[in-house]
């Protein structure tokens, strides 16, 4: 009975052990698809002016390639947007080596015949790619983003967020 309990325990401590080993390869192989910068930044509470700037840093990147810059925009039930586009400018500051670029872009919350393009249930977030980039392992880059709206306090944008997505084909 003692050798079978044991036969028992050693056969349970194996499938732990090949568990495990299953699961760390999935989740090493799942970084491989992970974004090189993901971040999102509130806006103020009160209404987001066009003087807000919202600062992100992206990190020394690992590996050189062709990445895409995506913007993100998350607006709230709660607080609804009241405009069908969110005009924003995106500076993008790339050091090593040091390049500058700044780019106008329109974000739709509706299409042409007025349907919805939010993903979410209360929190809805709006993506617009802002184009691709060929970088370098080592670069990083400062980027700012704010409103060109006409309207002085902007309100319904509850956060704005960058994703940086590597390995992209040339």
């Amino acid at each position: 009975r003692q050798q079978r309990i044991e036969q028992q325990a050693m056969t349970l401590m194996r499938a732990r052990i090949y568990i495990i080993g299953v699961l760390t390869a999935l989740l090493c192989g799942a970084c491989h698809n992970r974004p090189a910068a993901y971040e999102y930044r509130p806006t103020p509470l009160d209404g987001w002016e066009p003087g807000d700037t919202l600062r992100f840093q992206v990190d020394s990147l690992t590996a050189s390639g062709t990445y895409r810059l995506n913007l993100g925009v998350r607006t709230s039930a709660m607080h609804s947007y009241p405009y069908r586009t969110l005009w924003l400018r995106v500076e993008q500051r790339w050091h090593n080596p040091e390049t500058t670029r700044t780019d106008t872009v329109e974000l739709s919350f509706v299409d042409s015949e007025g349907n919805f393009l939010g993903q979410g249930v209360s929190l809805y977030t709006f993506t617009q790619s802002v184009g691709r980039l060929q970088l370098r392992a080592g670069q990083s880059a400062d980027i700012t983003v704010n409103h060109l709206m006409r309207s002085e306090m902007l309100e319904g944008v509850e956060a704005v967020g960058i994703c940086l997505e590597a390995g992209l084909p040339r």
